[in-house]
Parts: structure tokens; sequence; C-alpha cells
């Protein structure tokens, strides 16, 4: 598999880290009271985290994300699902709405 440099320098790195990353309601981040690392919702953000602190190089959809102003992959927002009604079988039906 080719490998890509993804950023040039770490300002580089922690620019785009802001202007992305820390707008995405996907990022995760270390909780330092707990000692504490959640599991990785966002791919792009576990592997540029990766390169950074080892050899900075990365895949090509990596490589395509890091090189736009604005991570493609970036959610501002949450999904909302409706509630879902538990159907209780053996509650009895009062009022038939049938």
């Amino acid at each position: 598999m080719e490998r890509y440099q993804l950023f040039s320098n770490g300002t580089e790195f922690m620019l785009w880290q802001a202007r992305n990353c820390e707008k995405c309601v996907k990022a995760v981040w270390f909780n330092e009271e707990k000692r504490f690392l959640p599991k990785y919702r966002c791919m792009v953000q576990k592997h540029i985290e990766e390169a950074a602190v080892t050899d900075g190089m990365g895949s090509k959809r990596d490589y395509d994300a890091t090189h736009s102003y604005w991570c493609p992959y970036k959610s501002t927002e949450r999904k909302r699902y409706p509630k879902k009604v538990k159907e209780d079988k053996n509650q009895v039906e009062l009022f038939n709405t049938k």
C-alpha cells in the first residue's frame, strides 16, 4: 500500500485539526481526569494522530482529507433518531383505537 506525507510540520497538523476535528461531533479527546481515551469514531482522526507521533505518513484517503481545507468527513450535527416505543405484550389495551 502506498503511503503519503499527510502534513509538512506539526503546526500545519494542529491548524487543520483545530479547523476540522475540534468542530466535529465524531471527534474524541483524551480525558485527563480519568486518564482515559475513548474509542475513535472517526478513522481519519485516528490515522492522522497516529501519523503525527510516528512517521507522518498515511493512506490515500487520509491524504485527500488532510489536503483539503475542510474535511469531507466532518459532521457538525448529531443524527437524531426518534424514540422507539416498546410494546408490552402483557399490557391490556384500555382503549381500542381500531
